[in-house]
Order: C-alpha cells, then sequence, then structure tokens
C-alpha cells in the first residue's frame, strides 16, 4: 500500500522548525512528507528549483500550505512567490489544501485592509503576505490560525484521519 504523500509549502528560514516539527508529525501518522530541503524529496537535475517543486504538488495527495510574516523568494519570470506558485499549482491540480497562517498575520489583515499604507514591518516583511492571505481567504472555506507547530499538528492528526 501506498503512504499518502502530502507536501509541505511555507518560506524556509523563518519557518523551518515548523516544518520540521510537522514533517515529524506526518512521518508519524505513516505518511509520506515532501519538503524541500530533505534528500528524498523528488527532483529531476533538468528542471530548475521552481519547477520541481511544482511537479512535487503534482504528485502529492494532499498540500499543507503554512504562512508566516515572510513573503519568500520570487520567481523571476512570473514576479510571484514561490509558495504563491505552489498553492496555485496545488488548486489548479485539484489538491485537497489545508491552510495554516500565524495568528499574528491573520489578526493584523484587517488592520492592513483598512489602512494598507501603514508599516506592518514588525509582523510582516511585505504586503505581499497579506495579499496572499487575502486571496486564499477568498477561495479556502477553511483556514487554520497557529502560535506555534504543536497546534498544526494538533490539527493535522484528526483532519487527516478523518480525511484519509
Amino acid at each position: 500500500m501506498t503512504r499518502t504523500r502530502i507536501f509541505v509549502s511555507s518560506t524556509f528560514f523563518d519557518l523551518a522548525q515548523v516544518r520540521e516539527d510537522i514533517r515529524a508529525t506526518i512521518n508519524s501518522l505513516g505518511h509520506e512528507a515532501l519538503l524541500s530541503e530533505y534528500p528524498q524529496f523528488p527532483t529531476l537535475p533538468t528542471l530548475d528549483t521552481i519547477e520541481n517543486c511544482r511537479q512535487a504538488v503534482r504528485s502529492s495527495d494532499i498540500f499543507v500550505l503554512i504562512i508566516g510574516g515572510r513573503r519568500g523568494s520570487l520567481d523571476p519570470a512570473s514576479g510571484k512567490t514561490i509558495t504563491v506558485l505552489e498553492y496555485e499549482t496545488a488548486v489548479q491540480n485539484g489538491i485537497d489544501c489545508f491552510v495554516f497562517v500565524q495568528e499574528n498575520v491573520m489578526f493584523l489583515l484587517t488592520v492592513w485592509k483598512n489602512n494598507p499604507a501603514a508599516d506592518f514591518a514588525p509582523a510582516v516583511d511585505s504586503a505581499q503576505v497579506f495579499e496572499f492571505v487575502d486571496k486564499i481567504k477568498s477561495a479556502q472555506k477553511w483556514i487554520f490560525t497557529f502560535a506555534r507547530a504543536s497546534e498544526i499538528a494538533e490539527i493535522l492528526k484528526p483532519q487527516l484521519s478523518v480525511f484519509l
């Protein structure tokens, strides 16, 4: 029996420990976590980083998106972040998405919408973070908030057991 492949998308440097904790949770449940920083991440040498990530998303069964306060790296061709491209790939391919947004980012979203010119630098490094969350909010029925990685794990465990 093949294991369920779960792609985990987020910025890396600010959420490295969260990513590791979620990977451990997914693996402990008997599923396969796909995270780009691990050797088992599928890569084709003929493809660039972004296309390898999009290929891995397309090969996954579930997509987990974790949004914190950093925008992340931009794709020079589209001007979009890698996490945005990964999310769009999952949606375009009909892959179910679990979205987690840091509590402070979600809380400030309404403030940003009412005053987009304000300085939100202590919470986010770019207004594009708010734009992305706002776009997801209009498309997703469920978005979970978190302050700690353990809260994501607490939500994923029952969701994956019911879902799968």
